[in-house]
């Protein structure tokens, strides 16, 4: 029977399929994370991640992150959060169409961008294990690597 009521029950299903809302508390050993959305806080539910798999990413939303809320049936206890939409709080990072940017809350950024070729990493850091490098110049604070020569070194004297 089309009544109002079920016309209205019908509505605020649909609404409540897709929501948005602001992340305001995550627990990382579980990974899962809280949603206020108008005054309604969610309970704890999943965040989407691009692989949960053999392979697998990891990074948890941050708090007052502004996300989706996917309801299975319009009911928040089948939900899933998919982070993230940009907000005033928290802006677009860069303004390039084809940029891959990653801007972290220190200050840290890894960026390609594919228009110049550029990979840049910006941050203190440390890499561990054997690294190769080919086919171009590598350089450190103005000093081009591979051709520096220093004189009076004897490789076969070991400094400790």
């Amino acid at each position: 029977m089309n009544t109002p009521e079920t016309f209205a029950e019908l509505a605020r299903a649909v609404r409540d399929l897709i929501r948005t809302g602001v992340v305001s508390e995550i627990d990382t050993e579980l990974a899962l994370c809280r949603v206020q959305t108008g005054e309604l806080v969610t309970d704890w539910l999943h965040w989407l991640t691009p692989r949960a798999g053999g392979a697998r990413t990891w990074w948890a939303p941050s708090i007052g992150e502004q996300v989706l809320i996917l309801s299975l049936g319009g009911e928040l206890d089948t939900a899933f959060v998919l982070p993230a939409i940009y907000s005033d709080d928290f802006p677009a990072p860069s303004v390039s169409a084809q940029a891959y940017h990653i801007q972290f809350s220190d200050g840290a950024v890894m960026q390609y961008e594919p228009e110049t070729g550029s990979l840049e990493v910006k941050q203190d850091g440390t890499m561990t294990g054997n690294i190769s490098h080919s086919d171009g110049s590598l350089s450190s604070n103005g000093v081009t690597l591979h051709p520096h020569k220093h004189s009076g070194i004897n490789p076969f004297i070991s400094v400790d």
